[in-house]
This record gives C-alpha cells, sequence and structure tokens, in this order.
C-alpha cells in the first residue's frame, strides 16, 4: 500500500500520486487548514491553530497503513515552469470527514477533516507552495478501512467494513485540470484493487453542490441522508445536514477479468477486420 503510485502529467509537469511521506507533511496541512478555514468562515481568526492540529492529525495518520492511507498528488514541475500564481488558494469544499481526531469532516465545526474539491485561503498559505520549481503537493484525499481511523457522523455512519474516503482537496490552481478525478480514481484503485473493498463511502454537506456534481458524475449515489428537519435543528448542536453517499469499487480480480475480457474483444474485433 505504500509503495502505491500513479502519474500523469499536466501542462505545468507530472504528477505522482503517492502515500503521504513526512517530508511532504507541511505541505499538505497547508493545504487542508486553508481549505478547512475557507470552508468553515468562523474558524479563520484560528487559523493558526487549526494548522497545527492538521499537522498533528497527518503525522499520526501518515503511519496508520494498512488501517488508512493517506494520498497525495505531488507536481514535479518541468524545467523553467512556475505552475502556479501568487497563491489564490484552492476550490470549494464538501463535507466527509476526519479531522483532528474530533469532528465529523468538512464543514462541520471539527476544525480538521475537509472532504472533497476543497477551498484554501487567498494571498498566503498555500501560496507559498504552489511557488517556485519545487515539488509541491496540490491534491490530497484519504481512504480509511477502520471506524477507529475516521470520525462519527450522528445518526449517519459508514458501515464498519468499507473504504471510507475523506479529506480531499485540491488546490484552486489546479482545478478543473483533472485532478480530484485522478485521486477519486487512485482512492478507488486502493480500496478495490489494494484492499480488496467492493463499496466506497463518504459523506457530503448539503450545502456542498460543486463536489456533490464531482461525486455524482464520478458514479456516488445517496446510500442515506439526515432528515430535513436537521437543517433546522442541527445547527443548534453543531451538526450540519449530511448525506452519506456510495460507490461500488471492483476488486482487483474483477478489474483483471473486465481488462482481459477488454483485451480479447478487441483482438477479436481486430481479427474480424483482418478477415474482410
Amino acid at each position: 500500500m505504500l509503495n502505491f503510485r500513479r502519474e500523469f502529467d499536466l501542462p505545468e509537469g507530472r504528477v505522482v500520486i503517492q502515500a503521504l511521506t513526512v517530508p511532504l507533511i507541511e505541505q499538505t496541512s497547508e493545504l487542508l487548514a486553508s481549505s478547512f478555514v475557507r470552508a468553515v468562515s468562523h474558524l479563520a481568526p484560528y487559523a493558526a491553530y487549526v494548522r497545527r492540529n492538521i499537522s498533528a492529525y497527518l503525522r499520526e495518520h501518515q503511519a496508520l497503513p494498512p488501517k488508512a492511507l493517506v494520498l497525495v498528488a505531488v507536481l514535479q514541475p518541468r524545467a523553467g515552469s512556475e505552475g502556479g500564481d501568487n497563491g489564490n488558494g484552492n476550490g470549494s469544499s464538501n463535507g466527509n470527514g476526519n479531522g483532528n481526531g474530533n469532528g465529523n469532516g468538512n464543514g462541520s465545526d471539527s476544525g480538521a477533516g475537509v472532504d472533497a474539491v476543497a477551498a484554501a485561503g487567498n494571498g498566503g498559505g498555500v501560496g507559498a507552495v504552489l511557488s517556485g520549481s519545487r515539488p509541491r503537493v496540490i491534491g490530497t484525499a484519504e481512504v480509511s478501512f477502520s471506524p477507529t481511523t475516521r470520525s462519527s457522523q450522528p445518526l449517519l455512519n459508514a458501515p464498519v467494513r468499507c473504504a471510507y474516503l475523506s479529506n480531499m482537496a485540491v488546490s484552486a490552481v489546479f482545478r478543473r485540470k483533472g485532478v480530484a478525478s485522478r485521486l477519486l480514481e487512485a482512492a478507488e484503485e486502493v480500496a478495490g484493487g489494494v484492499r480488496g473493498e467492493q463499496r466506497m463511502y463518504l459523506h457530503l454537506r448539503f450545502v456542498d453542490e460543486t463536489a456533490a456534481k464531482l461525486y455524482e458524475s464520478a458514479g456516488f449515489t445517496i446510500a442515506r441522508q439526515h432528515p430535513a428537519i436537521l437543517a433546522f435543528l442541527g445547527p443548534l448542536f453543531g451538526v450540519q445536514r449530511m448525506k452519506l453517499m456510495v460507490k461500488p469499487v471492483a476488486p482487483a480480480a474483477a478489474k483483471a477479468a473486465a481488462a482481459a475480457a477488454a483485451a480479447a474483444a478487441k483482438a477479436s474485433a481486430s481479427a474480424a477486420g483482418d478477415t474482410n
């Protein structure tokens, strides 16, 4: 699992999706902290505190495989490519979440987990990560395989045995370039191909329409959701109305069989064409 690695190209350089390593924790903390503070505006005065908590959380979870795996998308810039701008942060956020061990993911008031395609602040923070020619983290996502590695969601917990996606964020500078989709694909590959799980779950806030479009286009559907009354009563108890979404993921054997069938069909069609 720790050796997982997938690569793809952007105009700015090659992107490597890999397991989080210690040297990348601070960059990943900046990305998630900026995203979460932007999504939960009342936390802005506590940005430094949130960042410290997320950094501690990532240091703990970086060592958790096989119970959980934090993936990062690392841009290896091309020679002469800056790849970023002056630091305009990230995009929108959704609502899963691990958090810092004491709350419910994105958009909740836990202070850490930011699921989905996430939003970062303006000006500083992530800007430092996006400038220069050194490798930098432009996206992240976490896949959990144990309830002990994810926070609970009142009345809407995922099954005990499942793959659970959380804390997904992509820098705004690199949004709409396929980074989020590639992270989702990588997470699914880890879940089904490496761990043999059949379904992946995530939590999504009702207010996160942009993230909903991403997940729905990727094949996630609503498994359960909070009752409508929680939209009115939830804020009184610090609970945001959520959806529990699910997507089937193919185990490694099924993927291999599908690939073999596709190859056989292609060979058959080629052979038929040669005889005509």
